[in-house]
């Protein structure tokens, strides 16, 4: 077996402050290769909409934009690039690509993809819009079929021409059409330059589209070609993009995404027995932000640069002479007299450390990739730690894994054979044999040079295939223990159990509410504010007209839906709660003192609700009721809770008065510190009640979406500091405040005083 340790260092790489980092995403070369044969350009007439006429190659070439106006903004580092086959003409695109052989024409030049590529062909496809046989004519269908070895060969000359050294290429091929020229020898010579494309290290994604008529028939000749892929299911066909375009779009976002590695490590079954594997983070990490500089004609990449200064003379320090450790310890200077003693300060030295032996005590000495432990590795108590990224100790039952022990992100490994040969077979071993049983495996986990080692636990998880392939891939989940100080507990005091007949109708509830099918997958649901930004981001980049009312926002919920599902035992659920006697009780939150002392204190932990607050009103009691109480029965009415006693107090009689409710609404306008401004005189008058008052002015346009969120926070704020006059002031509207503050973005903050 080998047992090289360069094998295992694939992401390894520390920064230079020996912390952890994230890992960027690989460099990835797109390549569409979409049929262009005289069926690829028929159009479906009998559709009603205009939208549903387009051709299968007009189809094709706009999800192709879509997706890489999608990746100019989730994956800007992707070179994409256009092939058509089975075109009468050739053209060697922008570069002369010499690879391009007869009856291809590279439309688009594979190049890292930018806003004049994508509006080239925004442009050509508008034009297709326009012209419904603008695509035939300027793509003119070839008289005769080429061989798809033709085709594979073609795609392995344009990646080794312009994309040698990207670690993950693809071949996105769409075609309609199952049966290219197919005797045998030509699917033997199709198999040798699939195989050829595939050992270069492109992976083909293939889109086979059924048309209304006929649907395709993978086994007629691909079947025989991919066997790879017909084996594992990857071969379904898709919808006619013709009636189902948005689905065929969906469809490629999602083969769009690739499994990328976040490490390779060793795992340990036993003394002598290892194999190797490979580990999927569950978390989307985002690329961290390039800088650019403005250098005149042309802008430039900025890069960071760390250097260390000596803090008393001011010089540059090499990184070699650093050394860490804890803030300086003053050293008392000896006096110059040779009888003189040295001070305890004199003797106190800062502990300082070199930064190999910061990075040996952060991971404890261990190091993955080393084969076995060095004759220098010495353990206290006699115990060894082998340097292995996973080492299995034991198994517990399934069970013995509680939720709360999940609190950070799952990793998912599978079986790599670049290593260590029969890995797959002893992965799946342990895998069927740990299912079987109901266990989990405890383990020691470090997946890389840099990381402290943690304890884990690896979840099986079997496969899942149905008649559409694989819908979940076998595999272990590795799950981080917390530590005892990762783990909180907090003071839940004296809860109130609900009724049987509650908790039943509220199951009932959640029964009736829960989401069939597949669930709640979060992938499909945008975040809004992130995807409204990156709409305007997007309209910008190409010169497109974007209105945010017209931005649809997915996880507002369906609450016709919901009433129709639920309404009748949720109405009845809240007619049960009110007449619930303990539902009204407010618990007086009070926190611990730390303070030391005799003197009493007043008992704030009691619990007050609607019907003794008022006894104490009706008794002139309302003084006695402590500060926490008082703040707890305004809380619940809505009311501020700012201020003095005398102050609390007034509030809360003022709820009993005969006009309650109108009076408490009085009173929280009253005491209102928050106000939207709707006119100058409106703000003059605000303005000239307290001259000497602290005014916060917060400007914002309602097409801006940082200015939604800075909003909540100002209402926040001046919930929190009562004393200081808020006013939030619409730009646009409001342009004659805005020019007297110079107002020129938004949103902006003038704070007077």
């Amino acid at each position: 077996m080998a047992t090289s340790r360069d094998a295992w260092d694939i992401t390894a790489d520390e920064d230079d402050e020996l912390e952890d980092t994230y890992y960027e995403t690989a460099k990835e070369t797109i390549l569409f290769c979409i049929d262009a044969s005289e069926s690829m350009h028929q159009r479906n007439l009998s559709a009603k909409k205009k939208r549903d006429q387009r051709s299968n190659l007009h189809a094709a070439l706009e999800c192709a934009a879509d997706l890489q106006k999608r990746l100019v903004l989730f994956n800007p580092s992707t070179s994409v690039g256009i092939l058509l086959y089975n075109t009468e003409e050739r053209d060697d695109g922008e570069g002369g690509e010499t690879n391009v052989k007869e009856h291809h024409q590279l439309i688009q030049t594979i190049k890292q993809i930018n806003a004049p590529q994508i509006q080239a062909l925004l442009s050509t496809i508008a034009r297709a819009d326009n012209d419904p046989n603008y695509l035939k004519t300027k793509y003119a269908p070839a008289e005769r079929q080429i061989n798809m070895a033709t085709v594979f060969s073609c795609c392995t000359g344009i990646f080794r021409h312009g994309a040698p050294k990207t670690s993950v290429k693809r071949v996105f091929l769409i075609t309609d059409n199952d049966t290219p020229p197919s005797n045998p020898h030509d699917i033997s010579v199709a198999s040798r330059t699939y195989l050829d494309l595939t050992d270069f290290g492109a992976t083909v994604v293939p889109f086979f589209i059924s048309n209304k008529a006929e649907s395709f028939d993978i086994t007629k000749f691909y079947s025989h070609v991919f066997t790879d892929l017909y084996e594992g299911g990857s071969l379904e066909p898709i919808p006619d993009p013709v009636t189902g375009f948005d689905e065929l779009t969906e469809e490629m976002r999602i083969r769009e995404s690739v499994k990328r590695a976040l490490f390779t490590a060793p795992l340990q079954l036993g003394d002598g027995l290892t194999i190797g594997v490979k580990g999927l983070v569950m978390e989307m990490r985002r690329g961290l932000h390039k800088r650019f500089a403005n250098m005149g004609q042309r802008m430039e990449d900025v890069v960071g640069v760390t250097t260390f200064i000596d803090s008393e003379q001011q010089i540059e320090v090499d990184k070699s002479q650093i050394m860490f450790g804890m803030k300086s310890v003053a050293v008392a200077e000896a006096d110059e007299e040779e009888d003189a003693k040295p001070t305890k300060a004199a003797r106190r030295q800062p502990a300082l450390f070199t930064a190999e032996q910061v990075k040996e005590f952060k991971t404890l000495g261990i190091e993955p990739g080393l084969s076995r432990l060095p004759e220098s590795f010495v353990v206290s108590g006699g115990i060894e730690i082998a340097p292995l990224g996973i080492k299995i100790l034991g198994f517990k039952d399934r069970n013995a894994l509680r939720f709360q022990d999940q609190i950070k992100h799952a990793y998912f490994i599978y079986p790599d054979e670049s290593v260590f040969s029969g890995s797959t077979r002893t992965f799946n071993a342990l895998l069927k044999a740990t299912i079987n049983r109901n266990k989990v495996a405890l383990v020691r986990f470090m997946p890389r040079r840099a990381s402290t080692p943690v304890f884990a636990i690896l979840l099986p998880q079997a496969e899942k295939v149905t008649g559409q392939g694989q819908q979940v891939p076998p595999g272990f989940h590795v799950i981080t223990l917390p530590f005892a100080d990762d783990i909180r507990a907090p003071d839940l005091g004296h809860l109130k159990g609900a009724a049987e007949e509650q908790t039943d109708l509220a199951c009932k509830i959640i029964e009736k509410l829960t989401l069939k099918g597949q669930g709640y997958v979060p992938d499909t649901y945008l975040n809004p504010a992130l995807g409204l930004h990156y709409g305007q981001l997007q309209a910008t980049a190409f010169n497109e007209a974007f209105d945010p009312e017209e931005y649809v926002d997915t996880t507002v919920p369906n609450y016709e839906m919901i009433h129709k599902r639920a309404g009748e035992p949720m109405k009845e659920w809240k007619e049960m709660l009110e007449e619930d006697p303990e539902a009204n009780i407010i618990v007086a939150t009070v926190k611990k003192s730390t303070a030391t002392g005799t003197k009493r204190k007043a008992d704030d932990s009691g619990t007050l609700d609607e019907m003794h607050v008022r006894d104490y009103y009706n008794d002139g009691r309302i003084t006695k009721l402590t500060v926490a109480q008082l703040k707890a029965f305004l809380k619940s009415k809505a009311l501020p809770v700012s201020g003095n006693k005398a102050e609390l107090v007034e509030r809360a009689e003022n709820c009993y008065l005969p006009s309650y409710p109108e009076n408490c609404i009085q009173s929280a306008m009253a005491s209102s510190n928050y106000h939207e401004v709707e006119s100058v005189e409106q703000f003059k008058s605000l303005m000239e009640a307290d001259l000497e008052r602290t005014s916060l002015l917060s400007f914002w346009a309602p097409w801006a979406a940082p200015c939604t969120q800075m909003n909540e926070v100002v209402k926040e704020l001046a919930k929190k500091h009562q004393s200081v006059l808020a006013l939030s002031i619409e730009a646009e509207n409001l342009a004659e405040i805005a020019e007297s503050f110079d107002v020129e973005a938004v949103p902006t903050f003038v704070l007077l005083r």
